[in-house]
């Protein structure tokens, strides 16, 4: 996980985690397919465009997180 992640309260994270794991168990994902690395890549996704954004001054944006990485 992302050292802001890791930085959360244990609370915060395990909360976190359980709403992914709410998410996923609504989607079938092939045999081979760990929805938790999905999970994982999103993280590092959404904490890359963070950074990205801070170090640039620009205002975060949900809405260019999921147009971004919608596809």
């Amino acid at each position: 996980m992302s050292e802001r992640f890791q930085k959360l309260s244990e609370e915060k994270q395990l909360s976190i985690l359980q709403a992914a794991t709410e998410v996923f168990a609504k989607y079938d994902f092939k045999e081979n397919v760990n929805p938790f690395e999905i999970f994982k890549m999103m993280c590092w996704l959404t904490d890359g465009y963070i950074h990205e954004r801070q170090k640039s001054n620009e205002p975060l944006s949900l809405d260019a997180v999921c147009i971004a990485f919608a596809g």
